[in-house]
């Protein structure tokens, strides 16, 4: 299961005439704990989403903005309730400019 938050924060990242937010979102990979190879799928999968979005800033459109970088963190393991889940999360961080 692919889960994106929400908006974590938005920081102004503003220059003397540059409006630039910057835009945090999770996106966080889940499955079963059955297998050690579900483990492996969730980190490959995890790896998969960095890798399309780390610096491809033409990976997402935002409208009425233009997208002048993007972070994506290395997948870190995220800490589920129950036993039977494995989860890792990668960290975006879009920095956006206004359309002139």
């Amino acid at each position: 299961m692919l889960v994106v938050s929400m908006d974590i924060t938005i920081r102004d990242e503003d220059g003397v005439n540059d409006f630039s937010p910057m835009i945090v979102r999770d996106v966080a990979v889940y499955h079963t704990n059955e297998l050690p190879d579900n483990y492996r799928l969730v980190d490959t999968i995890a790896q998969g989403v960095r890798r399309l979005f780390h610096r491809q800033r033409n990976s997402i459109t935002v409208p009425g903005w233009t997208v002048s970088d993007i972070q994506a963190s290395i997948p870190v393991n995220v800490s589920v309730e129950q036993d039977k889940i494995t989860g890792r999360v990668v960290e975006l961080s879009v920095r956006t400019a206004r359309l002139a």
